[in-house]
């Protein structure tokens, strides 16, 4: 079974718009849960040449043996810059991916070598 939300939402007074994507999936083995998000932050910047920070990544995984529950936390923040009417405009973004496993045996995900063969 497999079930997709799709969300959108606007805040004009704030310039800020935000994407998710939430996906559940069951079978024999697990019951997986998705959700990836997308946040948009657009502000209006006066710097001629403005220097483009490296963006920030961070990776969190975490197994729990008792539960039977793997997570993954993937999320990445940054920022770019665009021009619309010759104005320039600093775009804010923070990108994450959220993944729950939940195992329905003992056994936890397969081996490396399992997976390559």
């Amino acid at each position: 079974m497999r079930i997709l939300q799709f969300k959108k939402k606007t805040d004009r007074n704030n310039h800020i718009k935000t994407f998710s994507i939430t996906q559940k999936n069951e079978d024999k083995q697990c019951v997986t849960r998705v959700h990836k998000s997308f946040l948009y932050n657009v502000s209006h910047t006066a710097k001629i040449a403005p220097v483009i920070e490296q963006p920030q990544v961070y990776i969190k995984k975490c197994f729990d043996s008792e539960k039977s529950i793997e997570k993954l936390k993937f999320k990445v923040e940054g920022c770019f810059y665009v021009t619309h009417d010759r104005v320039l405009f600093r775009v804010d973004f923070k990108h994450s991916l959220i993944i729950h496993i939940k195992w329905k045996n003992k056994i936890f995900s397969p081996k490396k070598s399992e997976i390559l063969t």
